[in-house]
């Protein structure tokens, strides 16, 4: 059987894992890797989009782990607007989330970004690819509540959307973020399948799936009823540490931290592991952070952040010899240097990390990637 980490073939990989929300935490990183500071701090989140787009991979010493071929598992690719789809590598992802439909909280269409993407969907069309529009409120608690609260504005969204989904997309990913979950979550599923009832009438195979945080901070989420109500949910495993963060950090952290995706794993996602492993999708990072930093240690204490890159520059920035480095408490690449005093750090992920993360999806029997 084709392994996940086939995925990292030696192509331009446009694969993105954030959903492209302004910068946003799982946790605003410390500066020790165990003791993290209380969740969500009162200000606003950077206007900052993540770098999505990533450059070839170079795989180096781990050309072991590299494959052409697509792996027998999911692997949901995300195609934000402003990306170039002549970059999507089609022979290796089996799904397209093409980002994004944004709506108000009364149901009406904000900004649909010219879809339907014609020639983009019969490119995927072609080659076995479903297609799934995300649609998304802008991570707004607000707005996420007063949308999901009202059966009016629901049901308006919904029939806007019904003739942008057919015959257009094989499904629809849910994605609506914040920090305050417990005033709007618990509404997830009802909605899901309130979309999947109106949208199977039309397309009995369509697909709802929807994203959901690695760390349910405010304990508003029923991930059992979730899954149930989803045909999978997209686990966010990144932004552990970013912009937010007071001291540097993994993204993705797979292991040794409080906050990992090991750890989130164990706990609030045990449950639904046991009974339905095949409804949870593993998110990973294909971006990297910049810091400038108090002093040369992993995890040092954040002076500014600098910030967020494609993956080739980050590549770029880790090559000089001397480098790069390997944290095997959270199973890591990140690169050090100093210029004109000042201490740089780059973390980031690469062959050996993903490959590590592609590995615990596989051995958790996890629906993709």
């Amino acid at each position: 059987m084709t392994r996940f980490r086939s995925i990292l073939a030696t192509c331009v990989v446009f694969v993105v894992c954030s959903f492209l929300s302004a910068a946003r935490s799982q946790h605003p990183g410390t500066s020790t890797p165990t003791k993290l500071a209380e969740p969500f701090p009162s200000q606003a989140p950077l206007d900052l989009h993540p770098a999505h787009l990533l450059g070839p991979v170079d795989a180096g010493p781990h050309r072991d782990h590299v494959r052409s071929t697509r792996p027998c598992k999911a692997i949901h690719g995300c195609l934000p607007y402003w990306i170039d789809p002549n970059l999507v590598p089609w022979d290796v992802v089996t799904h397209l989330a093409c980002y994004a439909i944004v709506f108000h909280p009364d149901g009406t269409i904000e900004n649909a970004w010219r879809w339907p993407w014609t020639a983009t969907i019969a490119a995927a069309r072609s080659r076995g690819i479903e297609v799934l529009p995300i649609i998304t409120l802008g991570f707004d608690d607000d707005a996420n509540e007063t949308f999901l609260h009202d059966p009016v504005a629901r049901s308006r969204l919904i029939d806007a959307l019904r003739p942008m989904m057919t015959p257009h997309a094989d499904g629809i990913y849910i994605d609506l973020e914040g920090n305050y979950s417990d005033r709007w979550a618990p509404l997830i599923p009802d909605f899901a399948r309130q979309l999947r009832g109106a949208f199977r009438a039309d397309n009995p195979s369509f697909k709802v799936y929807a994203a959901v945080p690695p760390v349910d901070w405010r304990e508003g989420w029923d991930f059992i009823d979730a899954a149930s109500a989803c045909d999978a949910l997209f686990f966010m495993g990144y932004d552990f540490f970013g912009p937010f963060s007071w001291s540097s950090g993994p993204s993705g952290p797979l292991t040794g931290l409080d906050y990992c995706i090991t750890n989130s794993l164990n706990s609030y996602y045990r449950q639904l592991l046991t009974l339905n492993p095949d409804r949870l999708i593993l998110g990973v990072p294909f971006y990297a952070n910049h810091w400038i930093t108090q002093g040369p240690e992993p995890y040092s204490t954040v002076v500014r952040f600098v910030e967020q890159i494609h993956y080739d520059r980050a590549a770029e920035l880790a090559s000089p010899t001397g480098r790069r480095r390997f944290d095997e408490l959270s199973s890591t690449p990140w690169a050090l240097w100093n210029e004109n005093g000042e201490w740089h750090q780059v973390w980031y992920d690469d062959v050996q990390s993903l490959s590590r993360k592609f590995d615990e999806a596989e051995t958790r029997r996890l629906g993709g990637i």
